[in-house]
């Protein structure tokens, strides 16, 4: 694949590079005459914004809104200074950002302009995108005639991997903490948990003083870690990869080690020895990539560029061992007859396979997605499976998104229910809902739910199980929190008492939805869920608490509970609970 060619991340690319360089420029030229002033040359420094105290990790300049607010926040001059240099240090670390994933380009872009001071100028003229194009042009030939066509520099897989090592390999990958007996694990994701909530503790001391931070320098309480019921075979859901083998043969089915986009090598190593998958799902890996070796004539893909079709393997499966499997691949050219052809021979090759409950077909050009983008041709069995959770049933489809871990997710959302502290009379907000399991698990318990989730297979599947669990309390709508919240305080018919819940898995909330949550001031109990708390999520935690010169508007840190759903790895998953008094 041509390094950005003729795309919208090329023009992104070159977009950037004539920014940064006309800023560079512009850099240079206010030094020159400023040492022409001064009398005496200076060495250019390099630039002076400061780090945030507020927060270690990159944020936006719009995490806090200071125009048009109508209950008169205002932040101290300082504080605007500080977002207002920040701002400068995301344009230049965004743009760096695409400039370093094609750092051999900008390198030869950087050599070209220093060779030639004729190009120089052009670039302080209107010409410089022309300039910049064409040199992008000349790069990519010569990259493809190298055959170089992604422009990066690939390094050495860091593995010395061979037939005797390669399980061992892929279990310290996949399984990281897997040789470490699982009471030590708790302990481990207990101390991690500790570093960020004192994390945590260390920003809120710019943002509210009002905050107790206690001793252990934490701004609430930590409970233990809640240890997920089983430590082994727990995951109910696989997607394994397609790609060559230790052996060379480009049919296997596994997990990689290595990636594409970084090493020079990359070998996809069967999960035969992961103790976290099912051996159902094991069975079925093997069977698949049997099918692929003796039956399907298509290739692999490797590069969506170069060709190729066979991509993934999703296995799923429930309490009562039914299994779902759906086989990915890129249709590149084929048709539909093609398509057609493969689809009948997965069929047959599966049809008498009694552990197969579901059996699904995805031809799709993108890396992820859904069924309304691109559709799942369902080609055996049912459409779904059921999952029970406690006393209620879930329907599951392919691109549904339930917990890979089905017991650990019956602990985690007992322990949500909790922490929630529900009445009969509450109106739970349910933001992210995602297939509406929570929202359906509380629906006994309260007096009305909203849910949002900005996916419409979701919103879909939602409605399915409310209908399935009889659940008449629910309302569900497809859009974004961002969008949504604001009218559902202009339509003023959410009421007290109102508690919201918010597991927007990795992405976290927009800071626009952060803003709208302190403004409606009838929520007075938050709940967050986050399997990754250490990145957005954090800084999630210190807007929800931060004053911005309203003090009324900030919610407060009260518990925090780790739940296990992941043994043998570094994840785990934070219930932060935030109460506005």
């Amino acid at each position: 694949m041509m390094i950005l060619s003729k795309s919208l991340k090329s023009n992104s690319l070159i977009n950037s590079l004539a920014d940064i360089l006309t800023i560079q420029y512009r850099h240079r030229s206010l030094i020159r005459n400023r040492l022409k002033n001064d009398g005496r040359r200076r060495q250019p420094t390099t630039s002076t914004i400061q780090k945030s105290p507020i927060d270690d990790e990159k944020y936006h300049d719009h995490d806090f809104d200071y125009d048009d607010h109508s209950d008169q926040r205002k932040p101290t001059k300082s504080l605007k200074q500080l977002f207002k240099d920040d701002h400068n240090n995301r344009l230049f670390s965004n743009k760096d950002r695409l400039v370093s994933k094609n750092e051999s380009f900008v390198n030869a872009l950087y050599e070209e302009i220093d060779n030639n001071h004729q190009q120089k100028k052009s670039l302080k003229s209107n010409q410089k995108r022309n300039f910049i194009e064409k040199l992008h042009e000349k790069y990519e030939n010569q990259q493809e005639t190298s055959g170089n066509k992604n422009g990066r520099t690939l390094v050495p897989l860091p593995y010395d991997i061979n037939e005797e090592n390669r399980f061992d390999i892929i279990n310290d990958i996949v399984m990281p903490l897997h040789k470490i007996p699982y009471g030590e694990q708790l302990k481990r994701k207990l101390y991690m948990n500790k570093d960020l909530l004192r994390s945590f503790g260390s920003k809120l001391r710019h943002v509210n003083k009002m905050i107790r931070i206690g001793n252990n320098d934490m701004p609430c309480t930590l409970e233990s870690v809640r240890p997920s019921p089983l430590t082994e075979r727990y995951r109910n859901k696989d997607e394994f990869s397609i790609w060559p083998g230790i052996d060379g043969n480009p049919k296997t089915v596994g997990f990689f080690v290595g990636q594409p986009s970084k090493h020079d090598r990359v070998i996809c190593v069967e999960p035969d020895r992961l103790i976290i998958t099912k051996q159902s799902h094991l069975d079925l890996a093997k069977k698949f990539q049997q099918y692929l070796r003796d039956v399907s004539p298509l290739d692999v893909c490797q590069n969506y560029g170069v060709g190729g079709h066979w991509r993934r393997v999703h296995i799923r499966s429930n309490r009562n061992d039914e299994h779902m499997l759906t086989a990915i691949l890129h249709p590149q050219d084929l048709d539909e007859n093609n398509l057609r052809e493969e689809m009948d021979r997965i069929r047959d090759y599966f049809a008498d396979d009694e552990r197969i409950s579901s059996l699904y077909f995805h031809a799709t050009r993108h890396t992820r997605s859904t069924h309304t983008s691109e559709r799942y041709h369902h080609l055996a069995g049912d459409q779904t499976i059921t999952e029970q959770l406690f006393d209620k049933n879930f329907v599951i489809s392919p691109s549904s998104f339930f917990q890979v871990n089905t017991l650990g997710a019956e602990i985690l959302y007992r322990a949500i229910m909790t922490e929630m502290n529900l009445t009969k009379n509450t109106t739970v907000l349910d933001l992210c809902c995602g297939t509406g399991t929570l929202a359906i698990l509380l629906s006994d318990q309260v007096k009305r739910i909203i849910a949002i989730d900005s996916s419409e297979s979701a919103i879909n599947d939602a409605r399915k199980n409310a209908e399935i669990n009889g659940a008449k309390n629910i309302e569900f709508i497809t859009g974004t929190v961002e969008q949504e919240l604001p009218r559902l305080i202009s339509e003023s018919y959410v009421k007290k008492p109102v508690v919201a819940i918010a597991n927007p898995s990795r992405r976290a909330l927009h800071p626009h939805v952060i803003r709208t949550l302190r403004e409606m001031e009838f929520i007075n109990r938050l709940v967050y869920v986050s399997c990754k708390p250490q990145g957005d999520a954090l800084r999630n935690f210190v807007q929800l608490c931060s004053t911005t010169g309203n003090e009324s508007s900030s919610f407060i840190p009260i518990n925090a509970i780790p739940v296990d759903l992941f043994p043998h790895t570094e994840h785990c998953e934070l219930i932060v609970t935030f109460e506005r008094f």
